[in-house]
């Protein structure tokens, strides 16, 4: 495994901590774009501002080195730089059993795939279609040049994480309990740039309908989001920081104030922006249940209750992650978690963890239903849209809370997923989910 370092890790080594004003949510309204207004595209795919372009790198359908071809429901991705100066980037397909979309067998109906790649064959005419393909690009000549099929046999791939140590991890937004023609499904996988096969599903982590996980740069802990109206936060204490398979505890948030707070606003607005509340940990007894029962336990235990999480980055400080159906309109929040300083130890109770409201949407002009997120190397954080409107968006929010426009996805009303920066800050990658894309943008970036 090629070990990452903590610039590639986080992205950039120029990131700001963010930071927001209390009470005062700057989201409701968009502001101007330091990179200038969008500019319509010709072939109709994505608006960009004035000197920026786009390069289609894969396509769904594409043949791939091994033989199959690019599967559609291109969703989270992780970029992971290689010793020879090459791009692994490792991405998810959100796929189900006999998936009607298209899928790595192509045109041909899903069949029994044993396979030393394949976690779940499948039995009876069930074939579960999700998975990961690894995608190998040269940034020097600005080419693919390799594509594969990296894991199998899994259900609804959405996003996941990459490690300290230079892997992915895939995640399934699924809970599937044992029996019938498939096995166990609602697990994390972890998937290496350099080789595949034999995925195991790490049990640690918890049988539920994962969504991401983000780790904390010297390892050794794990933060995991669930993409549940009632769904919770967690996190995962390794008991080996570079082994995930050796196990760990799983511990779900609670605010400590005020047990089984419902964080969404729905109805009242009782979380406010900037406003910090104090964040204690109570661990999941049994990760791996027979029952989808991980986070009505937690909740019946004092877990705070957050809707639809989804996406969750480091910035550098804190950690911030997404609900894409939080708010009085359901029009999506970002999350900001900071840790202790003596984070999963005995002693930060001395030095206890916060969480804040960072950013709430009450417009669907300012944000419709955040999703996907990235720190850019100029220090904001880009947001991939999974809106109700008729395009779908790349965002960017600055550390004060304010939002501009950096893309308009116009080809149709697919969401925008998997963004990710080059170790260089020159290019923004990003997935379309339908048909399935991988695009890469640049141009005149903003500098840190």
């Amino acid at each position: 495994m090629t070990r990452i370092s903590r610039r590639q890790f986080l992205g950039s080594a120029a990131l700001l901590p963010f930071s927001c004003a209390s009470g005062n949510n700057k989201a409701d309204h968009l502001y101007p774009s330091p990179l200038g207004p969008l500019m319509p595209d010709p072939a109709g795919i994505l608006n960009l501002a004035k000197d920026f372009s786009y390069r289609i790198l894969s396509r769904a359908g594409d043949a791939m080195a091994d033989g199959w071809v690019v599967p559609s429901a291109f969703d989270g991705m992780g970029l992971i730089p290689m010793n020879d100066g090459n791009l692994a980037f490792i991405r998810n397909h959100e796929l189900k059993s006999n998936d009607s979309r298209l899928t790595h067998f192509g045109k041909q109906a899903p069949r029994h795939m044993p396979s030393e790649i394949c976690y779940d064959p499948g039995k009876q005419g069930v074939v579960p279609c999700g998975g990961t393909t690894t995608l190998i690009y040269d940034p020097k000549a600005q080419k693919v040049v390799d594509q594969r099929l990296s894991i199998t046999g899994t259900i609804l791939n959405c996003a996941g994480g990459i490690t300290p140590w230079g892997t992915w991890i895939s995640c399934e937004e699924a809970f599937i309990p044992s029996g019938g023609p498939l096995k166990k499904h609602g697990y994390c996988f972890e998937v290496s740039p350099t080789h595949d096969g034999n995925p195991q599903p790490i049990k640690d982590m918890g049988l539920f309908r994962h969504e991401a996980v983000c780790f904390h740069p010297s390892g050794g802990v794990a933060y995991l989001t669930e993409d549940r109206i009632e769904g919770l936060f967690y996190r995962f204490l390794m008991h080996d920081p570079t082994d995930l398979h050796a196990g760990g505890k799983l511990q779900t948030a609670v605010i400590t104030h005020a047990p089984n707070q419902r964080t969404a606003n729905h109805r009242h607005s009782d979380y406010k922006a900037g406003q910090k509340y104090q964040v204690s940990w109570i661990d999941i007894d049994d990760p791996d249940p027979e029952e989808d029962v991980i986070r009505s336990r937690g909740a019946n235990r004092g877990a705070a209750i957050f809707c639809r999480g989804e996406d969750i980055v480091f910035d550098g400080h804190s950690y911030l992650f997404t609900c894409t159906e939080g708010g009085p309109k359901r029009l999506g929040q970002i999350w900001r978690y900071t840790p202790s300083k003596n984070e999963g130890t005995n002693e930060e109770k001395n030095d206890p963890a916060t969480i804040e409201l960072f950013v709430e949407s009450h417009h669907v002009k300012s944000m419709s239903m955040c999703d996907n997120l990235c720190i850019s190397p100029f220090g904001d954080v880009i947001v991939c849209e999974d809106g109700k409107e008729k395009t779908q968006r790349i965002l960017a929010v600055r550390p004060d809370g304010t939002i501009y426009v950096v893309a308009d996805h116009i080809a149709n009303r697919s969401e925008l997923a998997g963004c990710c920066w080059s170790p260089d800050g020159s290019t923004l990658f990003i997935n379309v989910y339908h048909p399935g894309m991988t695009i890469a943008i640049t141009g005149p970036w903003p500098s840190a």
